[in-house]
């Protein structure tokens, strides 16, 4: 399992504290395929803060990159807000922290981005929902939730 969160090194190091050098990693991956390891790449598709042109430059990112390299559905790709941690503490300033009991979630900065969230979960739900599927009808339906994110946010 490999933790990239993001390809946009400012999110990375503002948001995950993270300094990630592509140029080594990813050659890395190709590598470890070539001799038949399979790595996990973990990513964080969306977060507070992300912007219409942020959330384009990691489509284009993870395109080129190879979606199948990733684990979640689009939709599932969502950062996860930990109680009583530095994000935590920053969304509750900016206003955009949501208490559930004992757990956390956010509302987005951007309309826009909510929108594109809310839609894209909505149509995983309804395509989940209708089928019982196995596990390889599943992965086309990943493949279909990244054709449609796609074309939601015109790329």
């Amino acid at each position: 399992m490999v933790g990239f969160e993001s390809f946009d090194v400012k999110i990375l190091r503002q948001l995950y504290n993270k300094n990630i050098n592509f140029d080594v990693a990813i050659p890395c991956i190709y590598e470890a395929e070539n001799n038949g390891i399979k790595p996990v790449i973990s990513y964080i598709l969306f977060q507070p803060w992300l912007t219409l042109n942020e959330l384009l430059d990691e489509i284009r990112a993870i395109d080129h990159f190879g979606r199948h390299r990733l684990v979640h559905f689009m939709a599932k790709s969502i950062l996860q807000v930990i109680p009583r941690t530095k994000i935590e503490r920053k969304l509750e300033q900016e206003n955009l922290l949501i208490k559930c009991g004992f757990s956390r979630k956010f509302k987005f900065l951007h309309s826009d981005i909510a929108n594109v969230y809310a839609e894209l979960s909505a149509w995983t739900s309804r395509m989940l929902a209708s089928r019982g599927m196995s596990f390889h009808e599943l992965s086309s339906i990943k493949i279909a939730e990244w054709s449609f994110l796609k074309k939601l946010v015109n790329f």
